[in-house]
C-alpha cells in the first residue's frame, strides 16, 4: 500500500492530509502483519518498518494534527480519553488488535518503565532525552515485585523523524525526557500482549514494581497515608507504624516511599528502622531506592518552572545520567561549538538566580562552583586562593570554603556534574583538562 502517497493528500488540508496519512499508515500496518501470520512477536519489527517507509514527520507536523482535530466532526475511537499516558493522547486508528496514537506531553515525565504491548514509536514534534537501561534480577519477590540491578546503557537526544522500536517486556526498559513543550510521539502499538509481562516500574539501583497489580486493602492504605500525610495528621505515625508492623516487601516498599518522598525526615529514619527489623538488609536497598526517586521527583517537578529548552536539556541530564564524563559527551553533542563545563556553569547560574535550584549563588558560591565544576578537590581550591588572595584573607576562612565545596559536590540535583566513573575516563573518550580556577 503506497504510503507516499499521503504526502500529496497532506497539500490538501490538515484534514484530508491527517485522516488519509494514518488511515493508510494502519492499513499498510495490517496488510504486512496479516503477511506474517499476526506473529505478536514481529509487530515492533513491523511497525518500525512500516514507519520507516513513511516517517510521520515528513507527512505532517502537530499543528496538522491540532487543526485536524478541531475541525473534525468525527474522530477515530479513543482507547483513552484521560491522560494517564500522553497530556493528551489522541487515538488516529483502532482496529482491536493494534492502535496509533498522537502522545503530546508538556509537563509529564514518564518514569522508568517498560511496557506490556509492542511496536514503534516516532518523534513527530519537539525533542526528547531517551535513555535506555537494563534490569538484572537479583531475587524475584513475586510476579508484581521484583529486586536487582537497574543499569543505564544509553542516553540520546531524540529529534523528529527519530524511529525507535517497542520490544516486548525488558527488551526495552526505558524513560523519557521532552524539552520542547509540547513534544509530539506517534505510536504504533498492540492493543495488548499476554507475553509481553507487566508493565514495571523501576526504581534505580534496586527495585521494580508492577504498580497495574495491587488489592484494595493495600491501595487504600496507601490512599490513607497520602491523606494523613497531606494534612498533617497526628495519626500518621501510629498508622504507619502499624501498617508496616505486619506488612509484606512490596508494602512495606510503597509505604516508605511515600512517607520518604512526603513525610517528615524523622518520622521516616523511624520507619525505616522499623521495617529493617522486620525485613533485615533488604531496606537498605529500599532507602537507596527511595533516596534517588527523591532527587529525580525534586528536578521533574522544575519541569513546571522551567520552559527554556536548554535548561530542560541540562535538567535531563542530572536527572538520567550519573557521571561526568558522560553528560560532558552529550553537552558537546547537542551544543557541539560550546564547552561543556562553561555551558553548566552558565545554566546552573540561570537556574538558581529564577529560585528553580534553592541556591543562593553569590560572587563567592560561584566562584568555587567554578573550580568544582572543573574537577579541583576543596583543598585545591583552598591553596588556589591563597596564592591569589594571600593567607591571611584565606587561611580564616579555609572550613567555611571547604565545607560549601562539600555542599556544592553533595547537592541532590547537581551532585552526577561531580561524579567521574573510573570506566568511562578510561575507554578513550575525551578527558576533562586540568582543574584551574578563574
Amino acid at each position: 500500500m503506497p504510503l507516499e502517497r499521503t504526502r500529496s493528500d497532506a497539500r490538501r488540508g490538515p484534514r484530508a492530509g491527517v485522516a488519509a496519512y494514518f488511515s493508510t499508515l494502519g492499513l499498510a500496518v495490517e496488510e504486512a502483519w496479516r503477511k506474517v501470520d499476526y506473529d505478536d512477536a514481529r509487530f515492533a519489527d513491523v511497525a518500525y518498518e512500516t514507519m520507516r517507509a513513511a516517517p510521520p514527520a515528513a507527512c505532517l507536523n502537530p499543528g496538522d494534527v491540532i487543526r485536524w482535530l478541531a475541525s473534525a466532526t468525527v474522530i477515530p475511537y479513543q482507547v483513552a480519553t484521560d491522560e494517564a499516558f500522553g497530556q493528551p493522547p489522541l487515538t488516529l486508528f483502532w482496529n482491536g488488535q493494534f492502535q496509533i496514537e498522537v502522545l503530546f506531553w508538556h509537563t509529564g515525565t514518564p518514569a522508568i518503565h517498560q511496557h506490556g504491548f509492542s511496536g514503534a514509536f516516532s518523534v513527530l514534534g519537539g525533542s526528547s532525552v531517551h535513555c535506555r537501561y537494563e534490569f538484572a534480577l537479583r531475587r524475584k519477590v513475586n510476579a508484581r515485585f521484583l529486586l536487582g540491578a537497574v543499569e543505564l546503557r544509553e542516553v540520546e537526544l531524540l529529534e523528529p523523524g527519530a524511529l525507535r522500536r517497542i520490544g516486548r517486556a525488558g527488551d526495552l526498559i526505558h524513560s523519557l525526557f521532552h524539552l520542547e513543550s509540547p513534544s509530539v510521539t506517534v505510536v504504533v502499538r498492540t492493543c495488548a500482549d499476554p507475553e509481553a509481562g507487566p508493565e514495571y516500574a523501576y526504581y534505580p539501583p534496586t527495585v521494580a514494581v508492577d504498580p497495574s497489580r495491587s488489592d484494595a486493602l493495600r491501595t487504600k492504605r496507601l490512599q490513607v497515608l497520602d491523606m494523613l500525610v497531606a494534612t498533617r495528621s497526628a495519626d500518621l505515625e501510629s498508622t504507619a507504624a502499624t501498617i508496616l508492623s505486619g506488612a509484606d516487601l512490596q508494602t512495606a516498599f510503597l509505604v516508605l516511599l511515600r512517607l520518604g518522598e512526603r513525610g517528615d525526615g524523622g518520622l521516616y529514619r523511624q520507619l525505616l528502622a522499623q521495617a529493617h527489623e522486620r525485613h533485615g538488609a533488604t531496606i537498605a536497598d529500599f532507602a537507596a531506592a527511595i533516596e534517588e526517586e527523591r532527587r529525580r521527583r525534586r528536578i521533574v517537578a522544575l519541569r513546571h518552572s522551567v520552559l527554556d529548552p536548554a535548561h530542560r536539556f541540562f535538567l535531563a541530564l542530572l536527572l538520567n545520567v550519573p557521571e561526568r564524563t558522560a553528560i560532558d559527551d552529550l553537552i558537546r553533542a547537542r551544543f557541539p561549538d560550546g564547552d561543556p563545563a562553561a555551558l553548566a556553569e552558565q545554566w546552573i547560574g540561570e537556574l538558581a538566580r529564577s529560585g528553580a535550584l534553592g541556591i543562593e549563588l553569590d560572587a563567592a558560591v560561584g566562584r568555587l562552583l567554578h573550580g568544582c565544576l572543573r574537577g579541583a578537590h576543596s583543598d585545591e581550591i583552598v591553596r588556589q586562593l591563597r596564592a591569589e588572595y594571600g593567607p591571611e584573607a584565606i587561611d580564616g576562612q579555609a572550613a567555611e570554603i571547604r565545607e560549601a565545596c562539600s555542599r556544592i559536590v553533595s547537592h541532590p540535583i547537581l551532585g552526577p556534574l561531580f561524579h567521574r566513573d573510573p570506566a568511562a575516563a578510561g575507554d578513550g573518550r575525551r578527558r576533562s583538562r586540568p582543574a584551574r580556577l578563574g
